[in-house]
Formats: structure tokens, C-alpha cells, sequence
């Protein structure tokens, strides 16, 4: 495309290559000739986002709500119902993945 910034000058955009999707950040780098020279813009890919999955860890609204690092079954508990515990007491043994995981 030819973009006119004032009159007499004009400048040349032409779209070279669409690179391959981050998955980890849903970007994706886009490559264009910008005057004649090589440019390139890391831009967040919105429709890659819509469909990245997102697992939190914990309900930020729920106060009885606990975080686990991974999708697994509680195997034993360390602490009884009611029980004041101090910060980083383990309250539970988490089985994941065939590891157990203190909690």
C-alpha cells in the first residue's frame, strides 16, 4: 500500500510474511518491507488468545479456596478441620503424575 503522509510525501508498506504462532504468549512476528527496508513488529495474535486454555490455580474470590500446583488426588491430609495452621505449614499430600506433592 502507498500511505501519503503530507502531500509530496509518500511512503510504501508491503506485508512480506506472517510468522508462526508463540503459544506460550499467543504472538506472533509479522514481517514487512517499510520504505524499501526489512521491518519487523512482534504483535499479539487475539483470535490465538480466545482459545488458549488458562487453568487457574486457585479462586481468588473464595477464601477457602486452595491453589495446587497440578491436577491431582489428595492422599493425606496433615491438618484436622478448624485447625489454625501458620503460613507454610503442609496441609495435604497431593498425588499428581505418579509424584506426591506437599501442600
Amino acid at each position: 500500500i502507498s500511505v501519503e503522509l503530507e502531500r509530496g510525501k509518500t511512503i510504501g508498506i508491503s506485508l512480506e510474511a506472517i510468522g508462526m504462532l508463540n503459544e506460550k504468549d499467543a504472538t506472533r512476528e509479522v514481517f514487512f518491507n517499510f520504505n524499501g527496508m526489512p521491518r519487523s513488529v512482534l504483535i499479539s495474535d487475539k483470535t490465538a488468545k480466545a482459545t488458549k486454555v488458562q487453568r487457574p490455580k486457585a479462586d481468588g474470590g473464595d477464601v477457602n479456596s486452595v491453589g495446587a500446583p497440578m491436577p491431582g488426588v489428595v492422599v493425606e491430609t496433615k491438618v484436622a478441620l478448624g485447625e489454625n495452621v501458620a503460613a507454610g505449614t503442609p496441609m495435604l499430600i497431593l498425588s499428581a503424575m505418579k509424584m506426591e506433592t506437599v501442600v
